[in-house]
């Protein structure tokens, strides 16, 4: 059985019996150095159970599998009689918050006997704590921390209050402008901001403490709130001292006191960018605005995993403080069939507080549903929510961009975010969560960081007060950050009004087009909160004299505004009809709905309709591959009155060669495909599927085929091991190490790659062999099918799998020209040994081909194909399937992009003006072939209001034209000559011969020229060859594997006509030398060399030879400097040959 007492702890010795405490923390004097606790009077009865106490377990980390959750049993102690006398009184260590020194009481009103099971219970208690020194009112805190500090300690007393809080803003320094805006705010709603930079505090955690130390003793300027305004490079991060050593900025709070608690309330812009803090500045200053007058509903996120403490959680805040609140609740639960489409759609839909529980990552929701920052990126959510992630290492903010992060840079996302930087537990999670709700809704702490700040002292109560070094609870004081601003408000009470704003009086019309008119005028004066929210809009061609005019006539609402009176205000009306008279009128709104009187009535005149003239109608450009034209085309507005031309530009119906094929093959996941295998070195393998050849298109247009089709690439292994840089730098992306799970980068491409219709300029590679265009910040050993929701996005992947860059395995990139070469080379899977050999090309078009080169180990595991940046579209070529081989290539590519137009594709055009727009051919690598696209020009023209303007590119191929191809016999060697005219992709030629009886081989290998107009000579020599006659052909070979034969010619390596032996050669040398000789038929030839005494030194030669050429190398490193002799002897059937030449060796 269990005990419970509502809103307090228990006891936690692992595997005893789990009984009920109670603990609050209390006030003392700042000198107090004798405290006691006595017992006056319990009042005791004892009852007999049929069960035993449920024993306490122990914390379980949610990293670790639910099924291998040891149960705790003390069985000694459950066999004993237990601790009869553990009833009574117990007082922690003092420590102090912010001034004011305390300490936990804990009292214990029950004691178990577990041999007997008898359970003794305190019906009624007194107990007396005993201070020498009375209690002191504190004073010179704010009344919002004074607040804070009423809920911590149930006797305290606030004596002066100061007026205004004060606020310490520490930044980078290139931040310092843009938070102008923020502090005016702020000290705007009552702070006292103080604003340094880092030039002034210092750049390390010791320094800029020292900082913060220095105001926090002085009275004046005592921070209560604090934010750092940067990442973790320009203000860097804590290492804690709790279980773990979590990432934290509770740090520079500890500030009072040998405790571990804050001592002010402190939180982070975690942003690398103005642009970043500027969404941060915006997102926290409208919730703060508006926050009493938005619509109260939440969303709930639980994990299918343990669901009875994520759900029950949730189910009890909801039950308990929010749905007597008035809040409406949304519950997304895994367990229940809730998808990441529905979270999205729920963030989208503007909710105040979004709060999760279940597993994490560091880039991402887990499970409950699962959620990638890409589709945190995405959102469009215009209320910005207060987010609660009560997972692991959602807010690992040490890294390059962490999930909580996203969350605050982006434009929508969340106003403030809680996450931690370590692994978090089930039970501890579940009791955070109801203590900071606890603290909101009972304590009414609103602020952000004294609400988290209380939950966190409800779970240490709930556990006796004791926070110790190297503890589990200290842990959980470090590692929950906040991603946002310490003070913002997460609930206001603004009560309604019925008093209209007053009228608009100076409303003015002008700046007339052909189309539309603007209007101009000053916010009036309302009294309530927010000012003007939004103004209605009427205009019409007649007269708006009274309100029936008025709601007569068209609206426009011009909304989402905060005016306060005297706020100048622009609002351009458009599509209007050319040269026509138009009356306008505006009515002011405020948050209640109240409407102001009609605002004074101005009209005026739209211009007369304009006329578009495009010349030329149509453009034809002829090119030859690798080549960039550049032509215009003009558009014109011709009237002679005043008028102005609308336009905007599309283009349309691309067509090519091969064009896409209507129909494709799309792989349908199993339902335990994705689910993920979470351990290294896992035997277990989701099998899933590939499809042979080609497949696609996906959603974008990307087909993929390989070199076993007809019409598929040539395999072509341009192995760049040699020439290419080495990938040397991994920086770990987790726990493992960083050639296990890490990533390098970023490299630069060189060129623009078209990737998903956006542009990229370099890659990172991941150690697990795919290629990606961010920073990679969580592990990614497990791969899944594409397209998928989850971690790793916007991808390339030859080979996704759970490898390593140990040795011998290694990376090599080149860039050439118009692509990049990726190689991984003798890589290794995390377990095995077995390596693979594989390569990657990107090209400037888009374009994607991939070479496995030697692949010997496990080949149905991996990822091979293509996602986009938000996973909802991919291109999949095999996914854990038995596909991939030796010599195999695979080509991705989309449509070509061979036209570019570069100019104003929309715009406006007074009478007599004109704009340009230049339209770029690129050939790219594309095959030759007619290409077709519409220009669509649309306009305010009435009479031509749509112009389309064909435009052609015919690509023409400049053949690799061979103009002479020459063989001759020198000696024993073949010598070819040959000529191109024009080259086009040319990679080089392989030159293959035959012998009279043999099949064509492979003779040697000459680089081409790529693509070249110009004239180019080549030769080849082909050495040493026997006598007899041989065929030689030259087979020429394009970037993309094409290839194509010459004609052959034939040449004869003729028998000597003598003997001969030639003078060696270098002569002098050193070490070695070479010797040529010649024998005319078949003899018995010895060639021996002597030094200058006569004596035989050694014999090179000795045995029968056929006639023809010859050369052989003598070294004589063991030998003295000085002259030497050989001398050849041979004896054929014709007769003998003896000649002797002089050497000399030079040491």
């Amino acid at each position: 059985m269990t005990l419970e007492i509502p809103d307090y702890g228990i006891v936690n010795y692992a595997g005893r019996p789990c009984l009920p405490q109670i603990s609050f923390n209390l006030m003392i004097n700042k000198t107090e150095t004798d405290i006691s606790a006595v017992v006056n009077q319990e009042v005791k009865r004892t009852q007999n159970l049929d069960y035993h106490i449920f024993p306490y377990q122990r914390p379980w980390l949610k990293t670790n599998a639910l099924k291998e959750r040891p149960f705790d049993y003390d069985k000694e102690y459950y066999a004993s009689i237990g601790d009869p006398n553990q009833t009574g009184i117990n007082i922690s260590e003092p420590f102090i918050i912010g001034g004011v020194r305390g300490v936990t009481v804990t009292i214990y009103p029950f004691a178990y006997n577990p041999s007997e099971k008898i359970l003794t219970m305190v019906e009624h208690g007194e107990y007396k704590v005993k201070l020498s020194s009375p209690v002191e009112n504190i004073n010179d805190h704010s009344a919002i921390y004074n607040e804070y500090l009423q809920t911590l300690f149930v006797n305290f007393e606030a004596g002066s209050t100061r007026l205004l809080s004060n606020y310490l803003i520490i930044t980078a320094p290139e931040y310092e402008a843009a938070l102008a805006p923020f502090v005016a705010h702020k000290n705007s709603i009552g702070y006292n901001v103080d604003l340094f930079t880092t030039a002034v505090t210092g750049t390390s955690t010791a320094t800029i403490k020292t900082f913060i130390q220095n105001r926090y003793n002085n009275p004046g300027t005592k921070p209560e709130f604090i934010l750092l305004v940067g990442d973790v490079d320009k203000i860097p991060s804590w290492i804690g001292t709790g279980e773990g050593a979590p990432h934290t900025d509770l740090n520079y709070v500890q500030l009072e006191g040998v405790d571990y608690f804050a001592d002010a309330s402190i939180g982070r812009f975690s942003v690398i960018n103005t642009s970043q803090l500027q969404n941060a500045i915006d997102k926290t200053i409208f919730m703060e605005n508006y926050i009493g007058t938005l619509t109260k509903k939440n969303v709930f996120f639980a994990s299918s995993d343990n669901y009875s403490i994520s759900q029950g959680t949730h189910n009890f805040i909801i039950d308990t403080y929010f749905t007597p609140n008035s809040y409406t609740n949304l519950k997304l639960y895994s367990h229940s069939g809730a998808t990441t489409q529905q979270s999205i759609n729920a963030l989208n839909d503007n909710q105040i507080f979004a709060i999760y529980s279940g597993h994490g990552s560091e880039t991402s929701w887990a499970d409950g549903p699962p959620l990638s920052q890409s589709q945190v990126s995405a959102l469009t959510n215009t209320v910005y929510p207060f987010v609660y992630s009560f997972a692991c290492v959602t807010g690992s903010y040490h890294l390059t961009e962490s999930f909580g992060e996203t969350w605050l840079r982006v434009l929508h996302g969340a106003s403030s975010f809680y996450g931690s930087s370590e692994n978090s537990y089930w039970d501890e999670d579940d009791i955070l969560e109801r203590g900071i709700f606890k603290a909101l809704f009972v304590d009414n702490l609103t602020k952000v960081t004294p609400m988290f700040d209380k939950g966190k002292f409800y779970l240490i109560n709930y556990y006796g007060g004791s926070v110790t070094s190297g503890s589990t609870l200290l842990r959980y004081l470090e590692m929950y950050n906040l991603m946002g601003d310490p003070s913002l408000s997460t609930k206001k009470v603004v009560l309604p009004d019925t008093t209209p704003p007053e009228a608009i009086t100076d409303l003015s019309v002008g700046n007339p087009t052909s189309s539309s008119l603007t209007l101009n005028w000053s916010a009036p004066y309302d009294s309530t909160f927010g000012g003007i929210v939004s103004y209605d809009i009427r205009y019409s061609t007649n007269p708006i004299l009274n309100d029936n005019d008025f709601n007569a006539a068209p609206r426009m609402v011009f909304g989402n505004q905060s005016d306060t009176a005297g706020t100048h205000k622009s609002f351009a009306i458009t599509n209007l009809a050319a040269g026509t008279p138009y009356y306008f009128s505006v009515k002011a709104q405020d948050l209640w709905n109240n409407n102001s009187p009609i605002s004074n009535n101005p009209n005026a005149s739209t211009f007369q309709a304009p006329t578009l003239l495009v010349t030329p109608s149509s453009l034809n450009c002829i090119m030859s591959q690798g080549t960039v034209d550049v032509d215009t085309v003009w558009i014109n507005n011709i009237t002679a009155n005043s008028s102005t031309l609308d336009y905007d530009i599309q283009f349309a119906n691309n067509t090519f060669p091969n064009g896409i094929i209507g129909a494709r093959v799309i792989p349908v996941p199993s339902k335990n495909q994705n689910a993920g295998i979470n351990e290294k070195n896992s035997n277990e393998v989701n099998f899933g599927q590939s499809i042979k050849g080609s497949g696609g298109p996906d959603n974008f247009g990307y087909e993929w085929i390989d070199s076993d089709e007809p019409n598929g690439p040539a395999y072509v292994w341009n192995d760049i091991a040699a020439t290419g840089t080495p990938v040397t730098n991994w920086i770990p992306t987790g726990t493992f190490g960083p050639t296990d799970e890490g990533y390098a980068g970023p490299i630069n491409l060189g060129f623009n790659f078209k990737f998903y219709g956006g542009l990229k300029t370099e890659v990172y590679l991941s150690s697990n062999g795919f290629i990606t265009f961010a920073p990679i910040t969580s592990n990614t050993f497990t791969n899944s099918s594409i397209p998928s929701s989850g971690v790793p996005d916007e991808i390339i992947s030859p080979f996704w799998d759970d490898l390593d860059a140990k040795s011998p395995g290694t990376v090599y990139y080149k860039q050439d020209g118009n692509k990049m070469i990726i190689q991984w080379t003798n890589y290794q899977r995390y377990s095995g040994t077995a390596s693979y050999t594989f390569q990657v090309v990107l090209f400037s078009s888009g374009k994607i081909n991939i070479y496995y080169n030697n692949i010997t180990g496990t080949l149905n595991a991996c990822t091979v194909g293509i996602e986009n940046a938000s996973g909802s579209d991919g291109l999949q070529v095999a996914y854990n399937a038995a596909y991939l081989k030796n010599n195999l290539a695979v080509q991705i590519a989309a449509e070509p992009d061979w036209l570019v137009g570069n100019g104003n594709m929309n715009g406006t055009l007074y009478n007599g003006n004109s704009a340009a727009i230049e339209l770029t051919f690129q050939t790219e690598d594309y095959p030759n072939g007619n290409y077709g696209m519409d220009m669509v020009i649309t306009s305010n023209d009435p009479v031509n209001p749509t112009i389309t303007v064909p435009v052609a590119m015919t690509i023409q191929a400049i053949p690799v034209e061979l103009t002479s191809f020459d063989a001759v016999g020198v000696r024993n060697d073949a010598v070819l000559s040959w000529e191109t005219a024009t080259e086009t992709n040319n990679m080089g030629f392989k030159i293959e011969k035959k012998s009279e009886s043999d099949n064509w081989i492979e003779a040697g290998w000459i680089q081409g020229k790529g693509t070249s107009t110009e004239k180019t000579k080549y030769s080849f020599t082909d050495k040493n060859l026997k006598p007899g006659k041989y065929e030689y052909r030259i087979k020429q070979i394009d970037f993309d594997g094409k290839f194509d034969f010459s004609e052959s010619v034939e040449v004869e390596v003729g028998k000597p006509n003598t003997f001969v032996l030639e003078q060696n050669y270098p002569n002098p040398f050193n070490p070695s030398t070479v010797i040529d000789f010649a024998v005319p038929e078949k003899s018995q030839v010895t060639i021996t060399i002597f030094n200058s005494l006569g004596e035989v030194i050694e014999t090179l030669v000795n045995e029968l030879k056929d006639a023809g050429y010859y050369k052989l190398q003598f070294n004589g490193t063991n030998l003295a400097s000085g002259t030497y002799f050989y001398q050849i002897n041979a004896t054929g059937v014709s007769g003998n040959f003896t000649s002797v030449k002089k050497m000399l060796l030079i040491k």
